[in-house]
This record gives C-alpha cells, sequence and structure tokens, in this order.
C-alpha cells in the first residue's frame, strides 16, 4: 500500500510540472525573433492590465518572485525587445541628455 502510494506520488509530481512553459531569457528570445513576436502579441495586453492598478502591479511582482513562467517570460521578451529596437524607448524620442553628466 505504501508502495502505491509513493509511486501515485511522484506520478502527480512528475505531472505537474509538464504544464508549465519552459522559462527563456531575453538572450534566448534575442536570438528567436519569431517566438519574441509571438510572445510579445500574448503578452502585452496582459502586462498592460497588470501594470495599470496597484493590485495587478503587486500581482507582476508576485509573479516574479513565485517564477511564474509566463510572467518572467514575458519580462524577458519586453527586455529582448527594448535591445533589438532601442529607438522604442523612451515614447519614441531621443533619451535626454543632460549636459552636466557629459564629459
Amino acid at each position: 500500500m505504501k508502495r502505491s502510494k509513493l509511486l501515485l506520488a511522484v506520478a502527480v509530481l512528475a505531472l505537474a510540472g509538464c504544464g508549465q512553459e519552459p522559462l527563456h531569457s531575453a538572450k534566448y528570445y534575442e536570438t528567436h525573433k519569431a517566438e519574441l513576436k509571438s510572445e510579445l502579441a500574448s503578452c502585452k495586453p496582459m502586462l498592460a492590465a497588470l501594470r495599470s492598478t496597484k493590485e495587478g502591479q503587486w500581482k507582476l511582482l508576485k509573479g516574479i518572485h513565485d517564477k511564474n513562467h509566463k510572467i518572467m517570460n514575458c519580462m524577458a521578451a519586453e527586455n529582448a525587445n527594448d535591445v533589438l529596437h532601442p529607438e522604442n524607448l523612451w515614447g519614441g524620442m531621443a533619451a535626454p541628455i543632460n549636459p552636466n553628466v557629459m564629459p
């Protein structure tokens, strides 16, 4: 009886990890542009909704802390997009230049 419970527990744990998507880095998305485009299309509405309220912002931080693969992949895709398209930063404007910090 103990052995069957152990096997059942192992099977449940093995299947629990099957539903989670793989975790990707920004570097991965920089080299896999088709997946980057797909990920951004599915993530932008979700991230915009989360960022629009304080409660959503806490959910976003909790998702990162809990290593939620969907949220972490979305953040990685955004970072990769920023690296590949720096012109999109600052709302399409050139970065503000502070002459006091220039050499």
